[in-house]
């Protein structure tokens, strides 16, 4: 059954754990514990909780491993609420909890961006044992997730003052600024990172240049962008995004020259922002021919970059060029509301 486990086949070690009641063999807490294990890392809450209700059947004392099992097993299928009622199941059958137990139910909420119970269960934690750093991780990136920028900083500053703290904390920070524009705490976070000796990731980074565009720090975005390089990064897909989201589009089809020199594949996205640039500049002959490319690429245009194209033409009053667009806007909106493609 350790291997069934081990290899995520949770059918073959569920079949076995109900196998032995139905030969009336007595499954022992090993069999429906490994069983379980078998559940939470293949995500099968449900058959998770049908374990757990099996040891109460057979009258068999549980212990905290199992429990932290169906804990893992509905975080991963984002159950926060089952997990929640797992773990207080645990309380009241007084067994000893540990960090894994409230690290899973910390993650299921983290999960469904569940971030008031996720720091109050972080809080239950520093009461009823030590939070590590999958615990601060899980509670920053909940923050993060649901824009508790402040929180998700104060929660890291917690996280160092008990000596802990990695570049997965502090991506979760870094990115919990970058959904508000703080673009200022994104680069503060950075420096910080590198004054404890941690190497930032390219996802680091990401999140910084994505915080500078959503402040309207190009400047500073260009400049993280020519600190990849250095910092022996390799620039992705996303990190381009960010960078051609708040450039000039003169700028913005360098770094497209950039990004196809690199080997990577521009995607919708990374043009939409390029025609947004050019209506930013009022230069609709340049939006237009964004548009052409676009054609030339094979890449479908949708309703952001009709209406950036619009913008730019109606800055230079290229009425003729808007009442195009719109008709194209409005067939697309008409396949849309069809079902067509």
């Amino acid at each position: 059954m350790a291997v069934a486990a081990e290899a995520k086949k949770w059918r073959v070690a569920v079949a076995l754990a109900w196998g032995l009641h139905r030969r009336r063999l007595q499954p022992t807490v090993v069999t429906l514990g490994t069983a379980l294990s078998a559940c939470a890392k293949a995500a099968r809450w449900r058959q998770a909780i049908q374990l757990l209700a099996d040891l109460e059947v057979l009258s068999l004392v549980p212990n905290i491993i199992i429990y932290n099992s169906a804990i893992s097993a509905c975080e991963k299928a984002g159950q926060w609420q089952l997990a929640l009622a797992v773990l207080r199941q645990t309380q009241r059958l007084r067994l000893r909890q540990d960090s894994i137990t409230f690290n899973a139910a910390i993650s299921a909420c983290e999960k469904r961006r569940r971030w008031q119970e996720a720091l109050l269960l972080l809080a239950e934690l520093l009461e009823e044992a030590s939070p590590d750093l999958t615990s601060f991780n899980a509670a920053i990136s909940a923050c993060e997730k649901s824009g508790e920028w402040q929180l998700a900083l104060q929660l890291l500053m917690t996280c160092r003052g008990r000596g802990l703290g990695d570049v997965i904390t502090y991506n979760a920070a870094i990115s919990a600024c970058e959904k508000c524009g703080c673009w200022q705490q994104a680069l503060a976070l950075l420096a910080a990172l590198e004054a404890q000796g941690l190497q930032g990731t390219v996802v680091t980074i990401s999140a910084a240049i994505s915080a500078c565009e959503k402040g309207n720090a190009w400047v500073w975005a260009m400049e993280l962008l020519a600190r990849c390089g250095p910092m022996g990064l390799q620039k992705n897909i996303i990190t381009y995004s960010a960078a051609i989201s708040c450039a000039t589009w003169r700028r913005a089809l360098l770094l497209l020259a950039e990004l196809e020199e690199d080997r990577l594949e521009s995607n919708l996205v990374i043009h939409n922002c390029l025609v947004e640039a050019c209506a930013a500049a009022a230069d609709w002959r340049q939006a237009l021919e964004r548009l052409a490319d676009m054609e030339r690429r094979s890449l479908r245009r949708d309703a952001t970059t009709c209406s950036a194209a619009i913008a730019a033409c109606e800055r230079a009053f290229h009425w003729a060029e808007v009442r195009l667009l719109l008709a194209e806007l409005q067939v697309s909106a008409d396949r849309l509301a069809f079902g067509e493609t």
